[in-house]
């Protein structure tokens, strides 16, 4: 209902869930003097409005087909994202003042080009560069249509200043991009190589969620059990199990969750948490991707049905 559009507003759409609702809520932080906003989440078919800015994330979720595949491996996903954007030519037709952007893995992947086939589209915004939204606006506010993808060195996350949505959970980035590279997987192409967070600012976004109110955390990552402690010597680093034993004893923190597991990560030590500590929730995604071991070898998943079921 273009109705719900203030004559100010920056449209926003949210296609997707769990990791992109995390970078969407950093997004949202990023532009807070933007009178109103429209956030429609295409999975729930339902729309909210906020006082904030944020871009179009672009996932396409089948029912019946595996989450952990990322966005842009489907063409379906791609498909969608050209199909909604062309519908919001009326509405900038309509609305003059109206900024269109993308962001996301298909925005990283397509780059240029969709600027070329959507000449409404005011700029595309990659996931690694999700921070650099204000200085974008900026200069999209001078006239020059904005495409900021690749992978710098330095991400910038600032936890602190991110808008949070709910009245529970809040979810904590600990590791992004992927560099075990399966043959389907599109992510270290358009997520970008692994890179972990450290223990310590991770806890330091905990606590500081749950002295927001929150009371449940679900840590993200495309493989999040592959966590390492970046900081140190690798032989002493800390693992995912040790981080989860360092979180689940927060003061506060009544539920401790996370998703994507990678099954070839999977450890003793990691479900030896969920023994130690009863905060741990009990649900574990963990793909198996294909119970075929000629398939996972042509995956190039390094595991086999036999060694998955072991776990």
């Amino acid at each position: 209902d273009c109705q719900v559009l203030g004559a100010t507003s920056q449209l926003a759409e949210l296609l997707g869930v769990e990791h992109h609702a995390c970078v969407a809520d950093l997004l949202v932080s990023l532009e807070r003097g933007t009178p109103r906003v429209l956030v429609i989440d295409t999975i729930s078919d339902t729309y909210t409005a906020a006082g904030a800015s944020m871009v179009s994330l672009a996932r396409e979720e089948c029912p019946g087909e595996n989450p952990e595949l990322p966005q842009s491996v489907r063409e379906k996903a791609v498909q969608k994202v050209y199909s909604r954007l062309g519908e919001y030519r009326l509405l900038k037709r309509a609305r003059p003042h109206l900024q269109i952007g993308l962001c996301g893995c298909v925005a990283q992947q397509e780059g240029e080009e969709i600027l070329r086939r959507v000449p409404d589209l005011d700029f595309v915004l990659g996931p690694a560069r999700v921070g650099e939204l204000s200085s974008l606006l900026a200069r999209r506010a001078t006239g020059e249509r904005v495409v900021a993808t690749g992978f710098p060195s330095e991400r910038r996350y600032d936890f602190d200043a991110i808008s949070r949505d709910g009245l529970h959970k809040g979810m904590v980035t600990i590791i992004e991009g992927c560099n075990k590279r399966c043959t389907f997987c599109i992510v270290p192409s358009t997520r970008g190589p692994e890179s972990c967070r450290t223990a310590a600012e991770i806890e330091r976004e905990v606590r500081h969620l749950l002295d927001f109110g929150f009371v449940e955390i679900e840590l993200l990552g495309q493989t999040v059990n592959h966590w390492r402690e970046p900081a140190g010597p690798l032989e002493s680093a800390e693992d995912f199990a040790d981080l989860l034993g360092r979180l689940a004893v927060l003061p506060g923190l009544r539920r401790l969750r996370f998703m994507t597991s990678f099954p070839r990560d999977f450890s003793a030590r990691m479900v030896e948490q969920f023994r130690l500590h009863s905060n741990l929730c009990d649900g574990l995604h963990l793909p198996v991707q294909s119970g075929s071991d000629a398939v996972l070898r042509r995956m190039g998943r390094a595991y086999s049905r036999q060694s998955y079921l072991e776990l």
